[in-house]
């Protein structure tokens, strides 16, 4: 039986369980089942041998319990309208602090050790979660205790959160850890003991509000024996209900099988935040940058930002509309975690170019109520289309001219800061116009404004994107507030606007 929350009627549900099981239908409303399940509006499910992944899917099989690799029928690809990666881009990023900063947070690893995941994958999980001890407990001013987690079969408790560790012993002490398990996956029995033995003040655990509680699970998401599916799952609602973050960072199947439907249903939300992978070269980095932005030490900005911000907009055609595209974004992400307001908090512009300014509209705070989706929606409709191939010129050295002369009419700079957020490829085309936008920018800089720039690869290969970063971006950007590294960003960078918004916090808060 399924007892759901008022957001699912519990008749309906009831109803559509029945008429799928005993016709054989698949009427029932997919979408509604699913969304109770990631919610965590489910207090009791009873689940056949297909596991989630039979619910969410509606497929049914026979159980299979003493093959600990068997071939199941629900392994196949989850429908993309059943996954839970947000469409919307422009997430909120107003309680994070920046990516790479120092955190605070208690720590528990838990690692799938059981025989259907490879040794050798098992050895990567492991070293994976020892890198990311080492970077996170590694930055000056962390504050995090961890403990670590192994699970097939049963569980054994490496060590907890009271453990008296640096670092790097830490780090080793996890890289030295056997990981040769049995033939078993109970993820709800290590799950249990994760909110029972783990995360309690007598094994370090402290205090939720200053040291928040988080998981990172490494596993294949096939909790065997099938039976206990929907354990897991009640197991997975009561550590969320306690307060733990769960992150699943996913290992393969030994032969390639997929999950039962754990990797739908046991990340904490936002899903692209919480899910990662093994095999993804880029999510070590991912996770590192993600945990650090979400439980920084620092909380979200602690200061208005007071700054009169100019969005350009390089349109030329050394640039894919793609990327063009992913500007635009990046500036909405920016705009709408910002304090908009006349007189304490930001207002902003923004222009495209080519051979010449495209379209702009002028200063704003979103009046007459500060409303940031004004903003969003000028942005929205800024013209970055070419219209002929005449506008494969790139005349940043007018850009930066119109920059200068906008920024004239502001508001006081002592007061609000100058800020240039440029997005190109700097490429400025004549090559012999480039003094000229090296020279423009100093102008502003030289006024005690900041130059960013957000790099949009350019189509025109290696040598020109890396003779526009050298000899070109790296001349007219300023120096971070907080590093001596310059203020250069890249679109495709997950964390850019989080990173641009730490350093307006740093640049240009509000002083009055």
């Amino acid at each position: 039986c399924v007892d759901m929350a008022a957001k699912v009627p519990r008749a309906f549900v009831l109803l559509s369980i029945a008429i799928h099981w005993f016709t054989g239908s698949s009427a029932i409303n997919i979408k509604q089942l699913q969304a109770a399940v990631k919610s965590g509006n489910i207090h009791n499910v009873k689940l056949g041998a297909g596991g989630l992944k039979a619910v969410i899917q509606g497929t049914s099989e026979k159980k299979v319990e003493e093959d600990p690799f068997p071939i199941q029928s629900d392994d196949i690809e989850v429908p993309d309208e059943l996954l839970r990666v947000p469409n919307d881009n422009l997430l909120p990023f107003d309680s994070f602090g920046p990516p790479g900063s120092a955190a605070c947070l208690d720590l528990v690893l838990v690692l799938d050790v059981s025989c259907s995941i490879l040794l050798s994958t098992r050895e990567n999980a492991r070293d994976f979660a020892a890198n990311l001890v080492s970077n996170l407990v590694g930055t000056p001013g962390a504050d995090i205790r961890v403990g670590l987690m192994l699970f097939s079969h049963g569980t054994q408790g490496i060590f907890y959160l009271d453990e008296e560790l640096d670092g790097e012993e830490l780090a080793d002490t996890i890289r030295n850890t056997d990981v040769d398990g049995e033939c078993k996956s109970h993820l709800h029995t290590a799950l249990k003991h994760l909110n029972e033995t783990f995360f309690v003040a007598e094994r370090g655990d402290r205090d939720n509000g200053k040291y928040p509680n988080v998981a990172v699970i490494f596993t294949d998401g096939r909790t065997a024996q099938f039976k206990y599916n929907d354990e897991t799952l009640k197991e997975a609602i009561n550590v969320k209900k306690a307060g733990i973050e769960i992150n699943i960072v996913a290992t393969p199947h030994r032969k390639g099988l997929s999950d039962t439907g754990e990797f739908e249903a046991l990340p904490s939300e936002p899903y692209v935040d919480h899910f990662f992978k093994i095999e993804n070269e880029d999510d070590e980095e991912r996770i590192f940058q993600t945990l650090t932005s979400r439980f920084s030490c620092t909380g979200p900005a602690d200061q208005t930002v007071c700054a009169d911000i100019v969005f350009s907009f390089d349109i030329s055609c050394s640039l894919d509309a793609a990327n063009v595209s992913a500007a635009v974004t990046i500036a909405q992400e920016i705009s709408r975690n910002l304090a908009l307001d006349p007189v304490k908090g930001s207002r902003i512009s923004g222009f495209s170019y080519s051979r010449d300014v495209i379209d702009s509209f002028g200063f704003s705070s979103g009046e007459p109520d500060g409303n940031p989706e004004r903003v969003i929606e000028m942005l929205s409709e800024l013209k970055v289309t070419r219209d002929s191939q005449a506008e494969c010129r790139t005349r940043t050295d007018i850009a930066f001219n119109k920059t200068i002369s906008d920024l004239a009419n502001d508001r006081d700079d002592k007061t609000y800061r100058d800020v240039a957020i440029f997005f190109g490829d700097g490429m400025t085309s004549p090559l012999n116009k480039r003094p000229n936008t090296i020279k423009a920018a100093k102008e502003i800089r030289d006024n005690d404004g900041v130059v960013i720039w957000i790099v949009l690869t350019s189509n025109r290969g290696l040598a020109k994107i890396n003779d526009g970063i050298d000899n070109e971006i790296k001349k007219v950007v300023s120096d971070s507030p907080l590093t001596d590294e310059k203020l250069i960003f890249f679109h495709d960078d997950p964390f850019v606007s989080q990173k641009i918004l730490g350093v307006l916090d740093q640049a240009a808060g509000c002083i009055l």
